[in-house]
């Protein structure tokens, strides 16, 4: 049970410090995650330590975010052992990891992968550099996405664009020939 709790916690969990007092922590650890909280406890029963894990918990609104946990022992007034738990705010850590993750495997993907806004290359992958045969992505980010395509396919994707602008949010999948820029 929560004794004490200061008003960086209250606020992480968004429930008054007051209304913490006598809560189970467990309370505020999402369902998927209450196994690793207890092993993370066990190991710091048994060996005295336990390094700081990330857990998904849920806010008094019942709001999921990412948490980082460090439990150390300790002895209250009395002498009687206790547990203490530093929270912190891991959310935007574990987004900026996805992301990380998320850019990673689109960079080794075999897959060729091309981003582009207005019509202009603002990203390609090592795979599409390859595909077009530049000596690297920034010898084609920036270009105009039409001067890739062969010249009997340029009206047909010039529609799509404008489609595109228009407010549609995706195109249909359409196969297109390309044009390498190394001849």
């Amino acid at each position: 049970l929560i004794v004490q709790a200061n008003l960086a916690a209250a606020t992480l969990l968004g429930v008054p410090r007051g209304a913490l007092l006598t809560q189970p922590l467990t309370r505020f650890i999402a369902s998927d995650d209450q196994d690793t909280y207890y092993c993370q406890r066990k190991e710091l029963v048994q060996t005295g330590r336990s390094p700081a894990r990330d857990l998904r918990m849920l806010n008094g609104a019942g709001r999921p975010f990412w948490a980082q946990l460090a439990i150390s022992r300790a002895l209250d007034d009395s002498g009687a052992p206790e547990l203490r738990i530093v929270l912190t705010d891991a959310s935007e850590r574990k987004r900026a990891e996805a992301e990380m993750q998320e850019s990673q495997e689109i960079e080794s993907t075999p897959e060729p992968m091309a981003v582009h806004r207005g019509g202009r290359l603002v990203y390609v992958n090592p795979a599409a550099v390859t595909l077009l045969g530049a000596g690297s992505a920034e010898a084609l980010v920036g270009k105009p996405i039409i001067d890739l395509l062969s010249p009997e396919q340029r009206d047909s994707h010039l529609a799509r664009l404008v489609d595109i602008r228009a407010g549609a949010t995706t195109a249909p999948m359409a196969e297109v020939q390309l044009l390498r820029q190394d001849g």
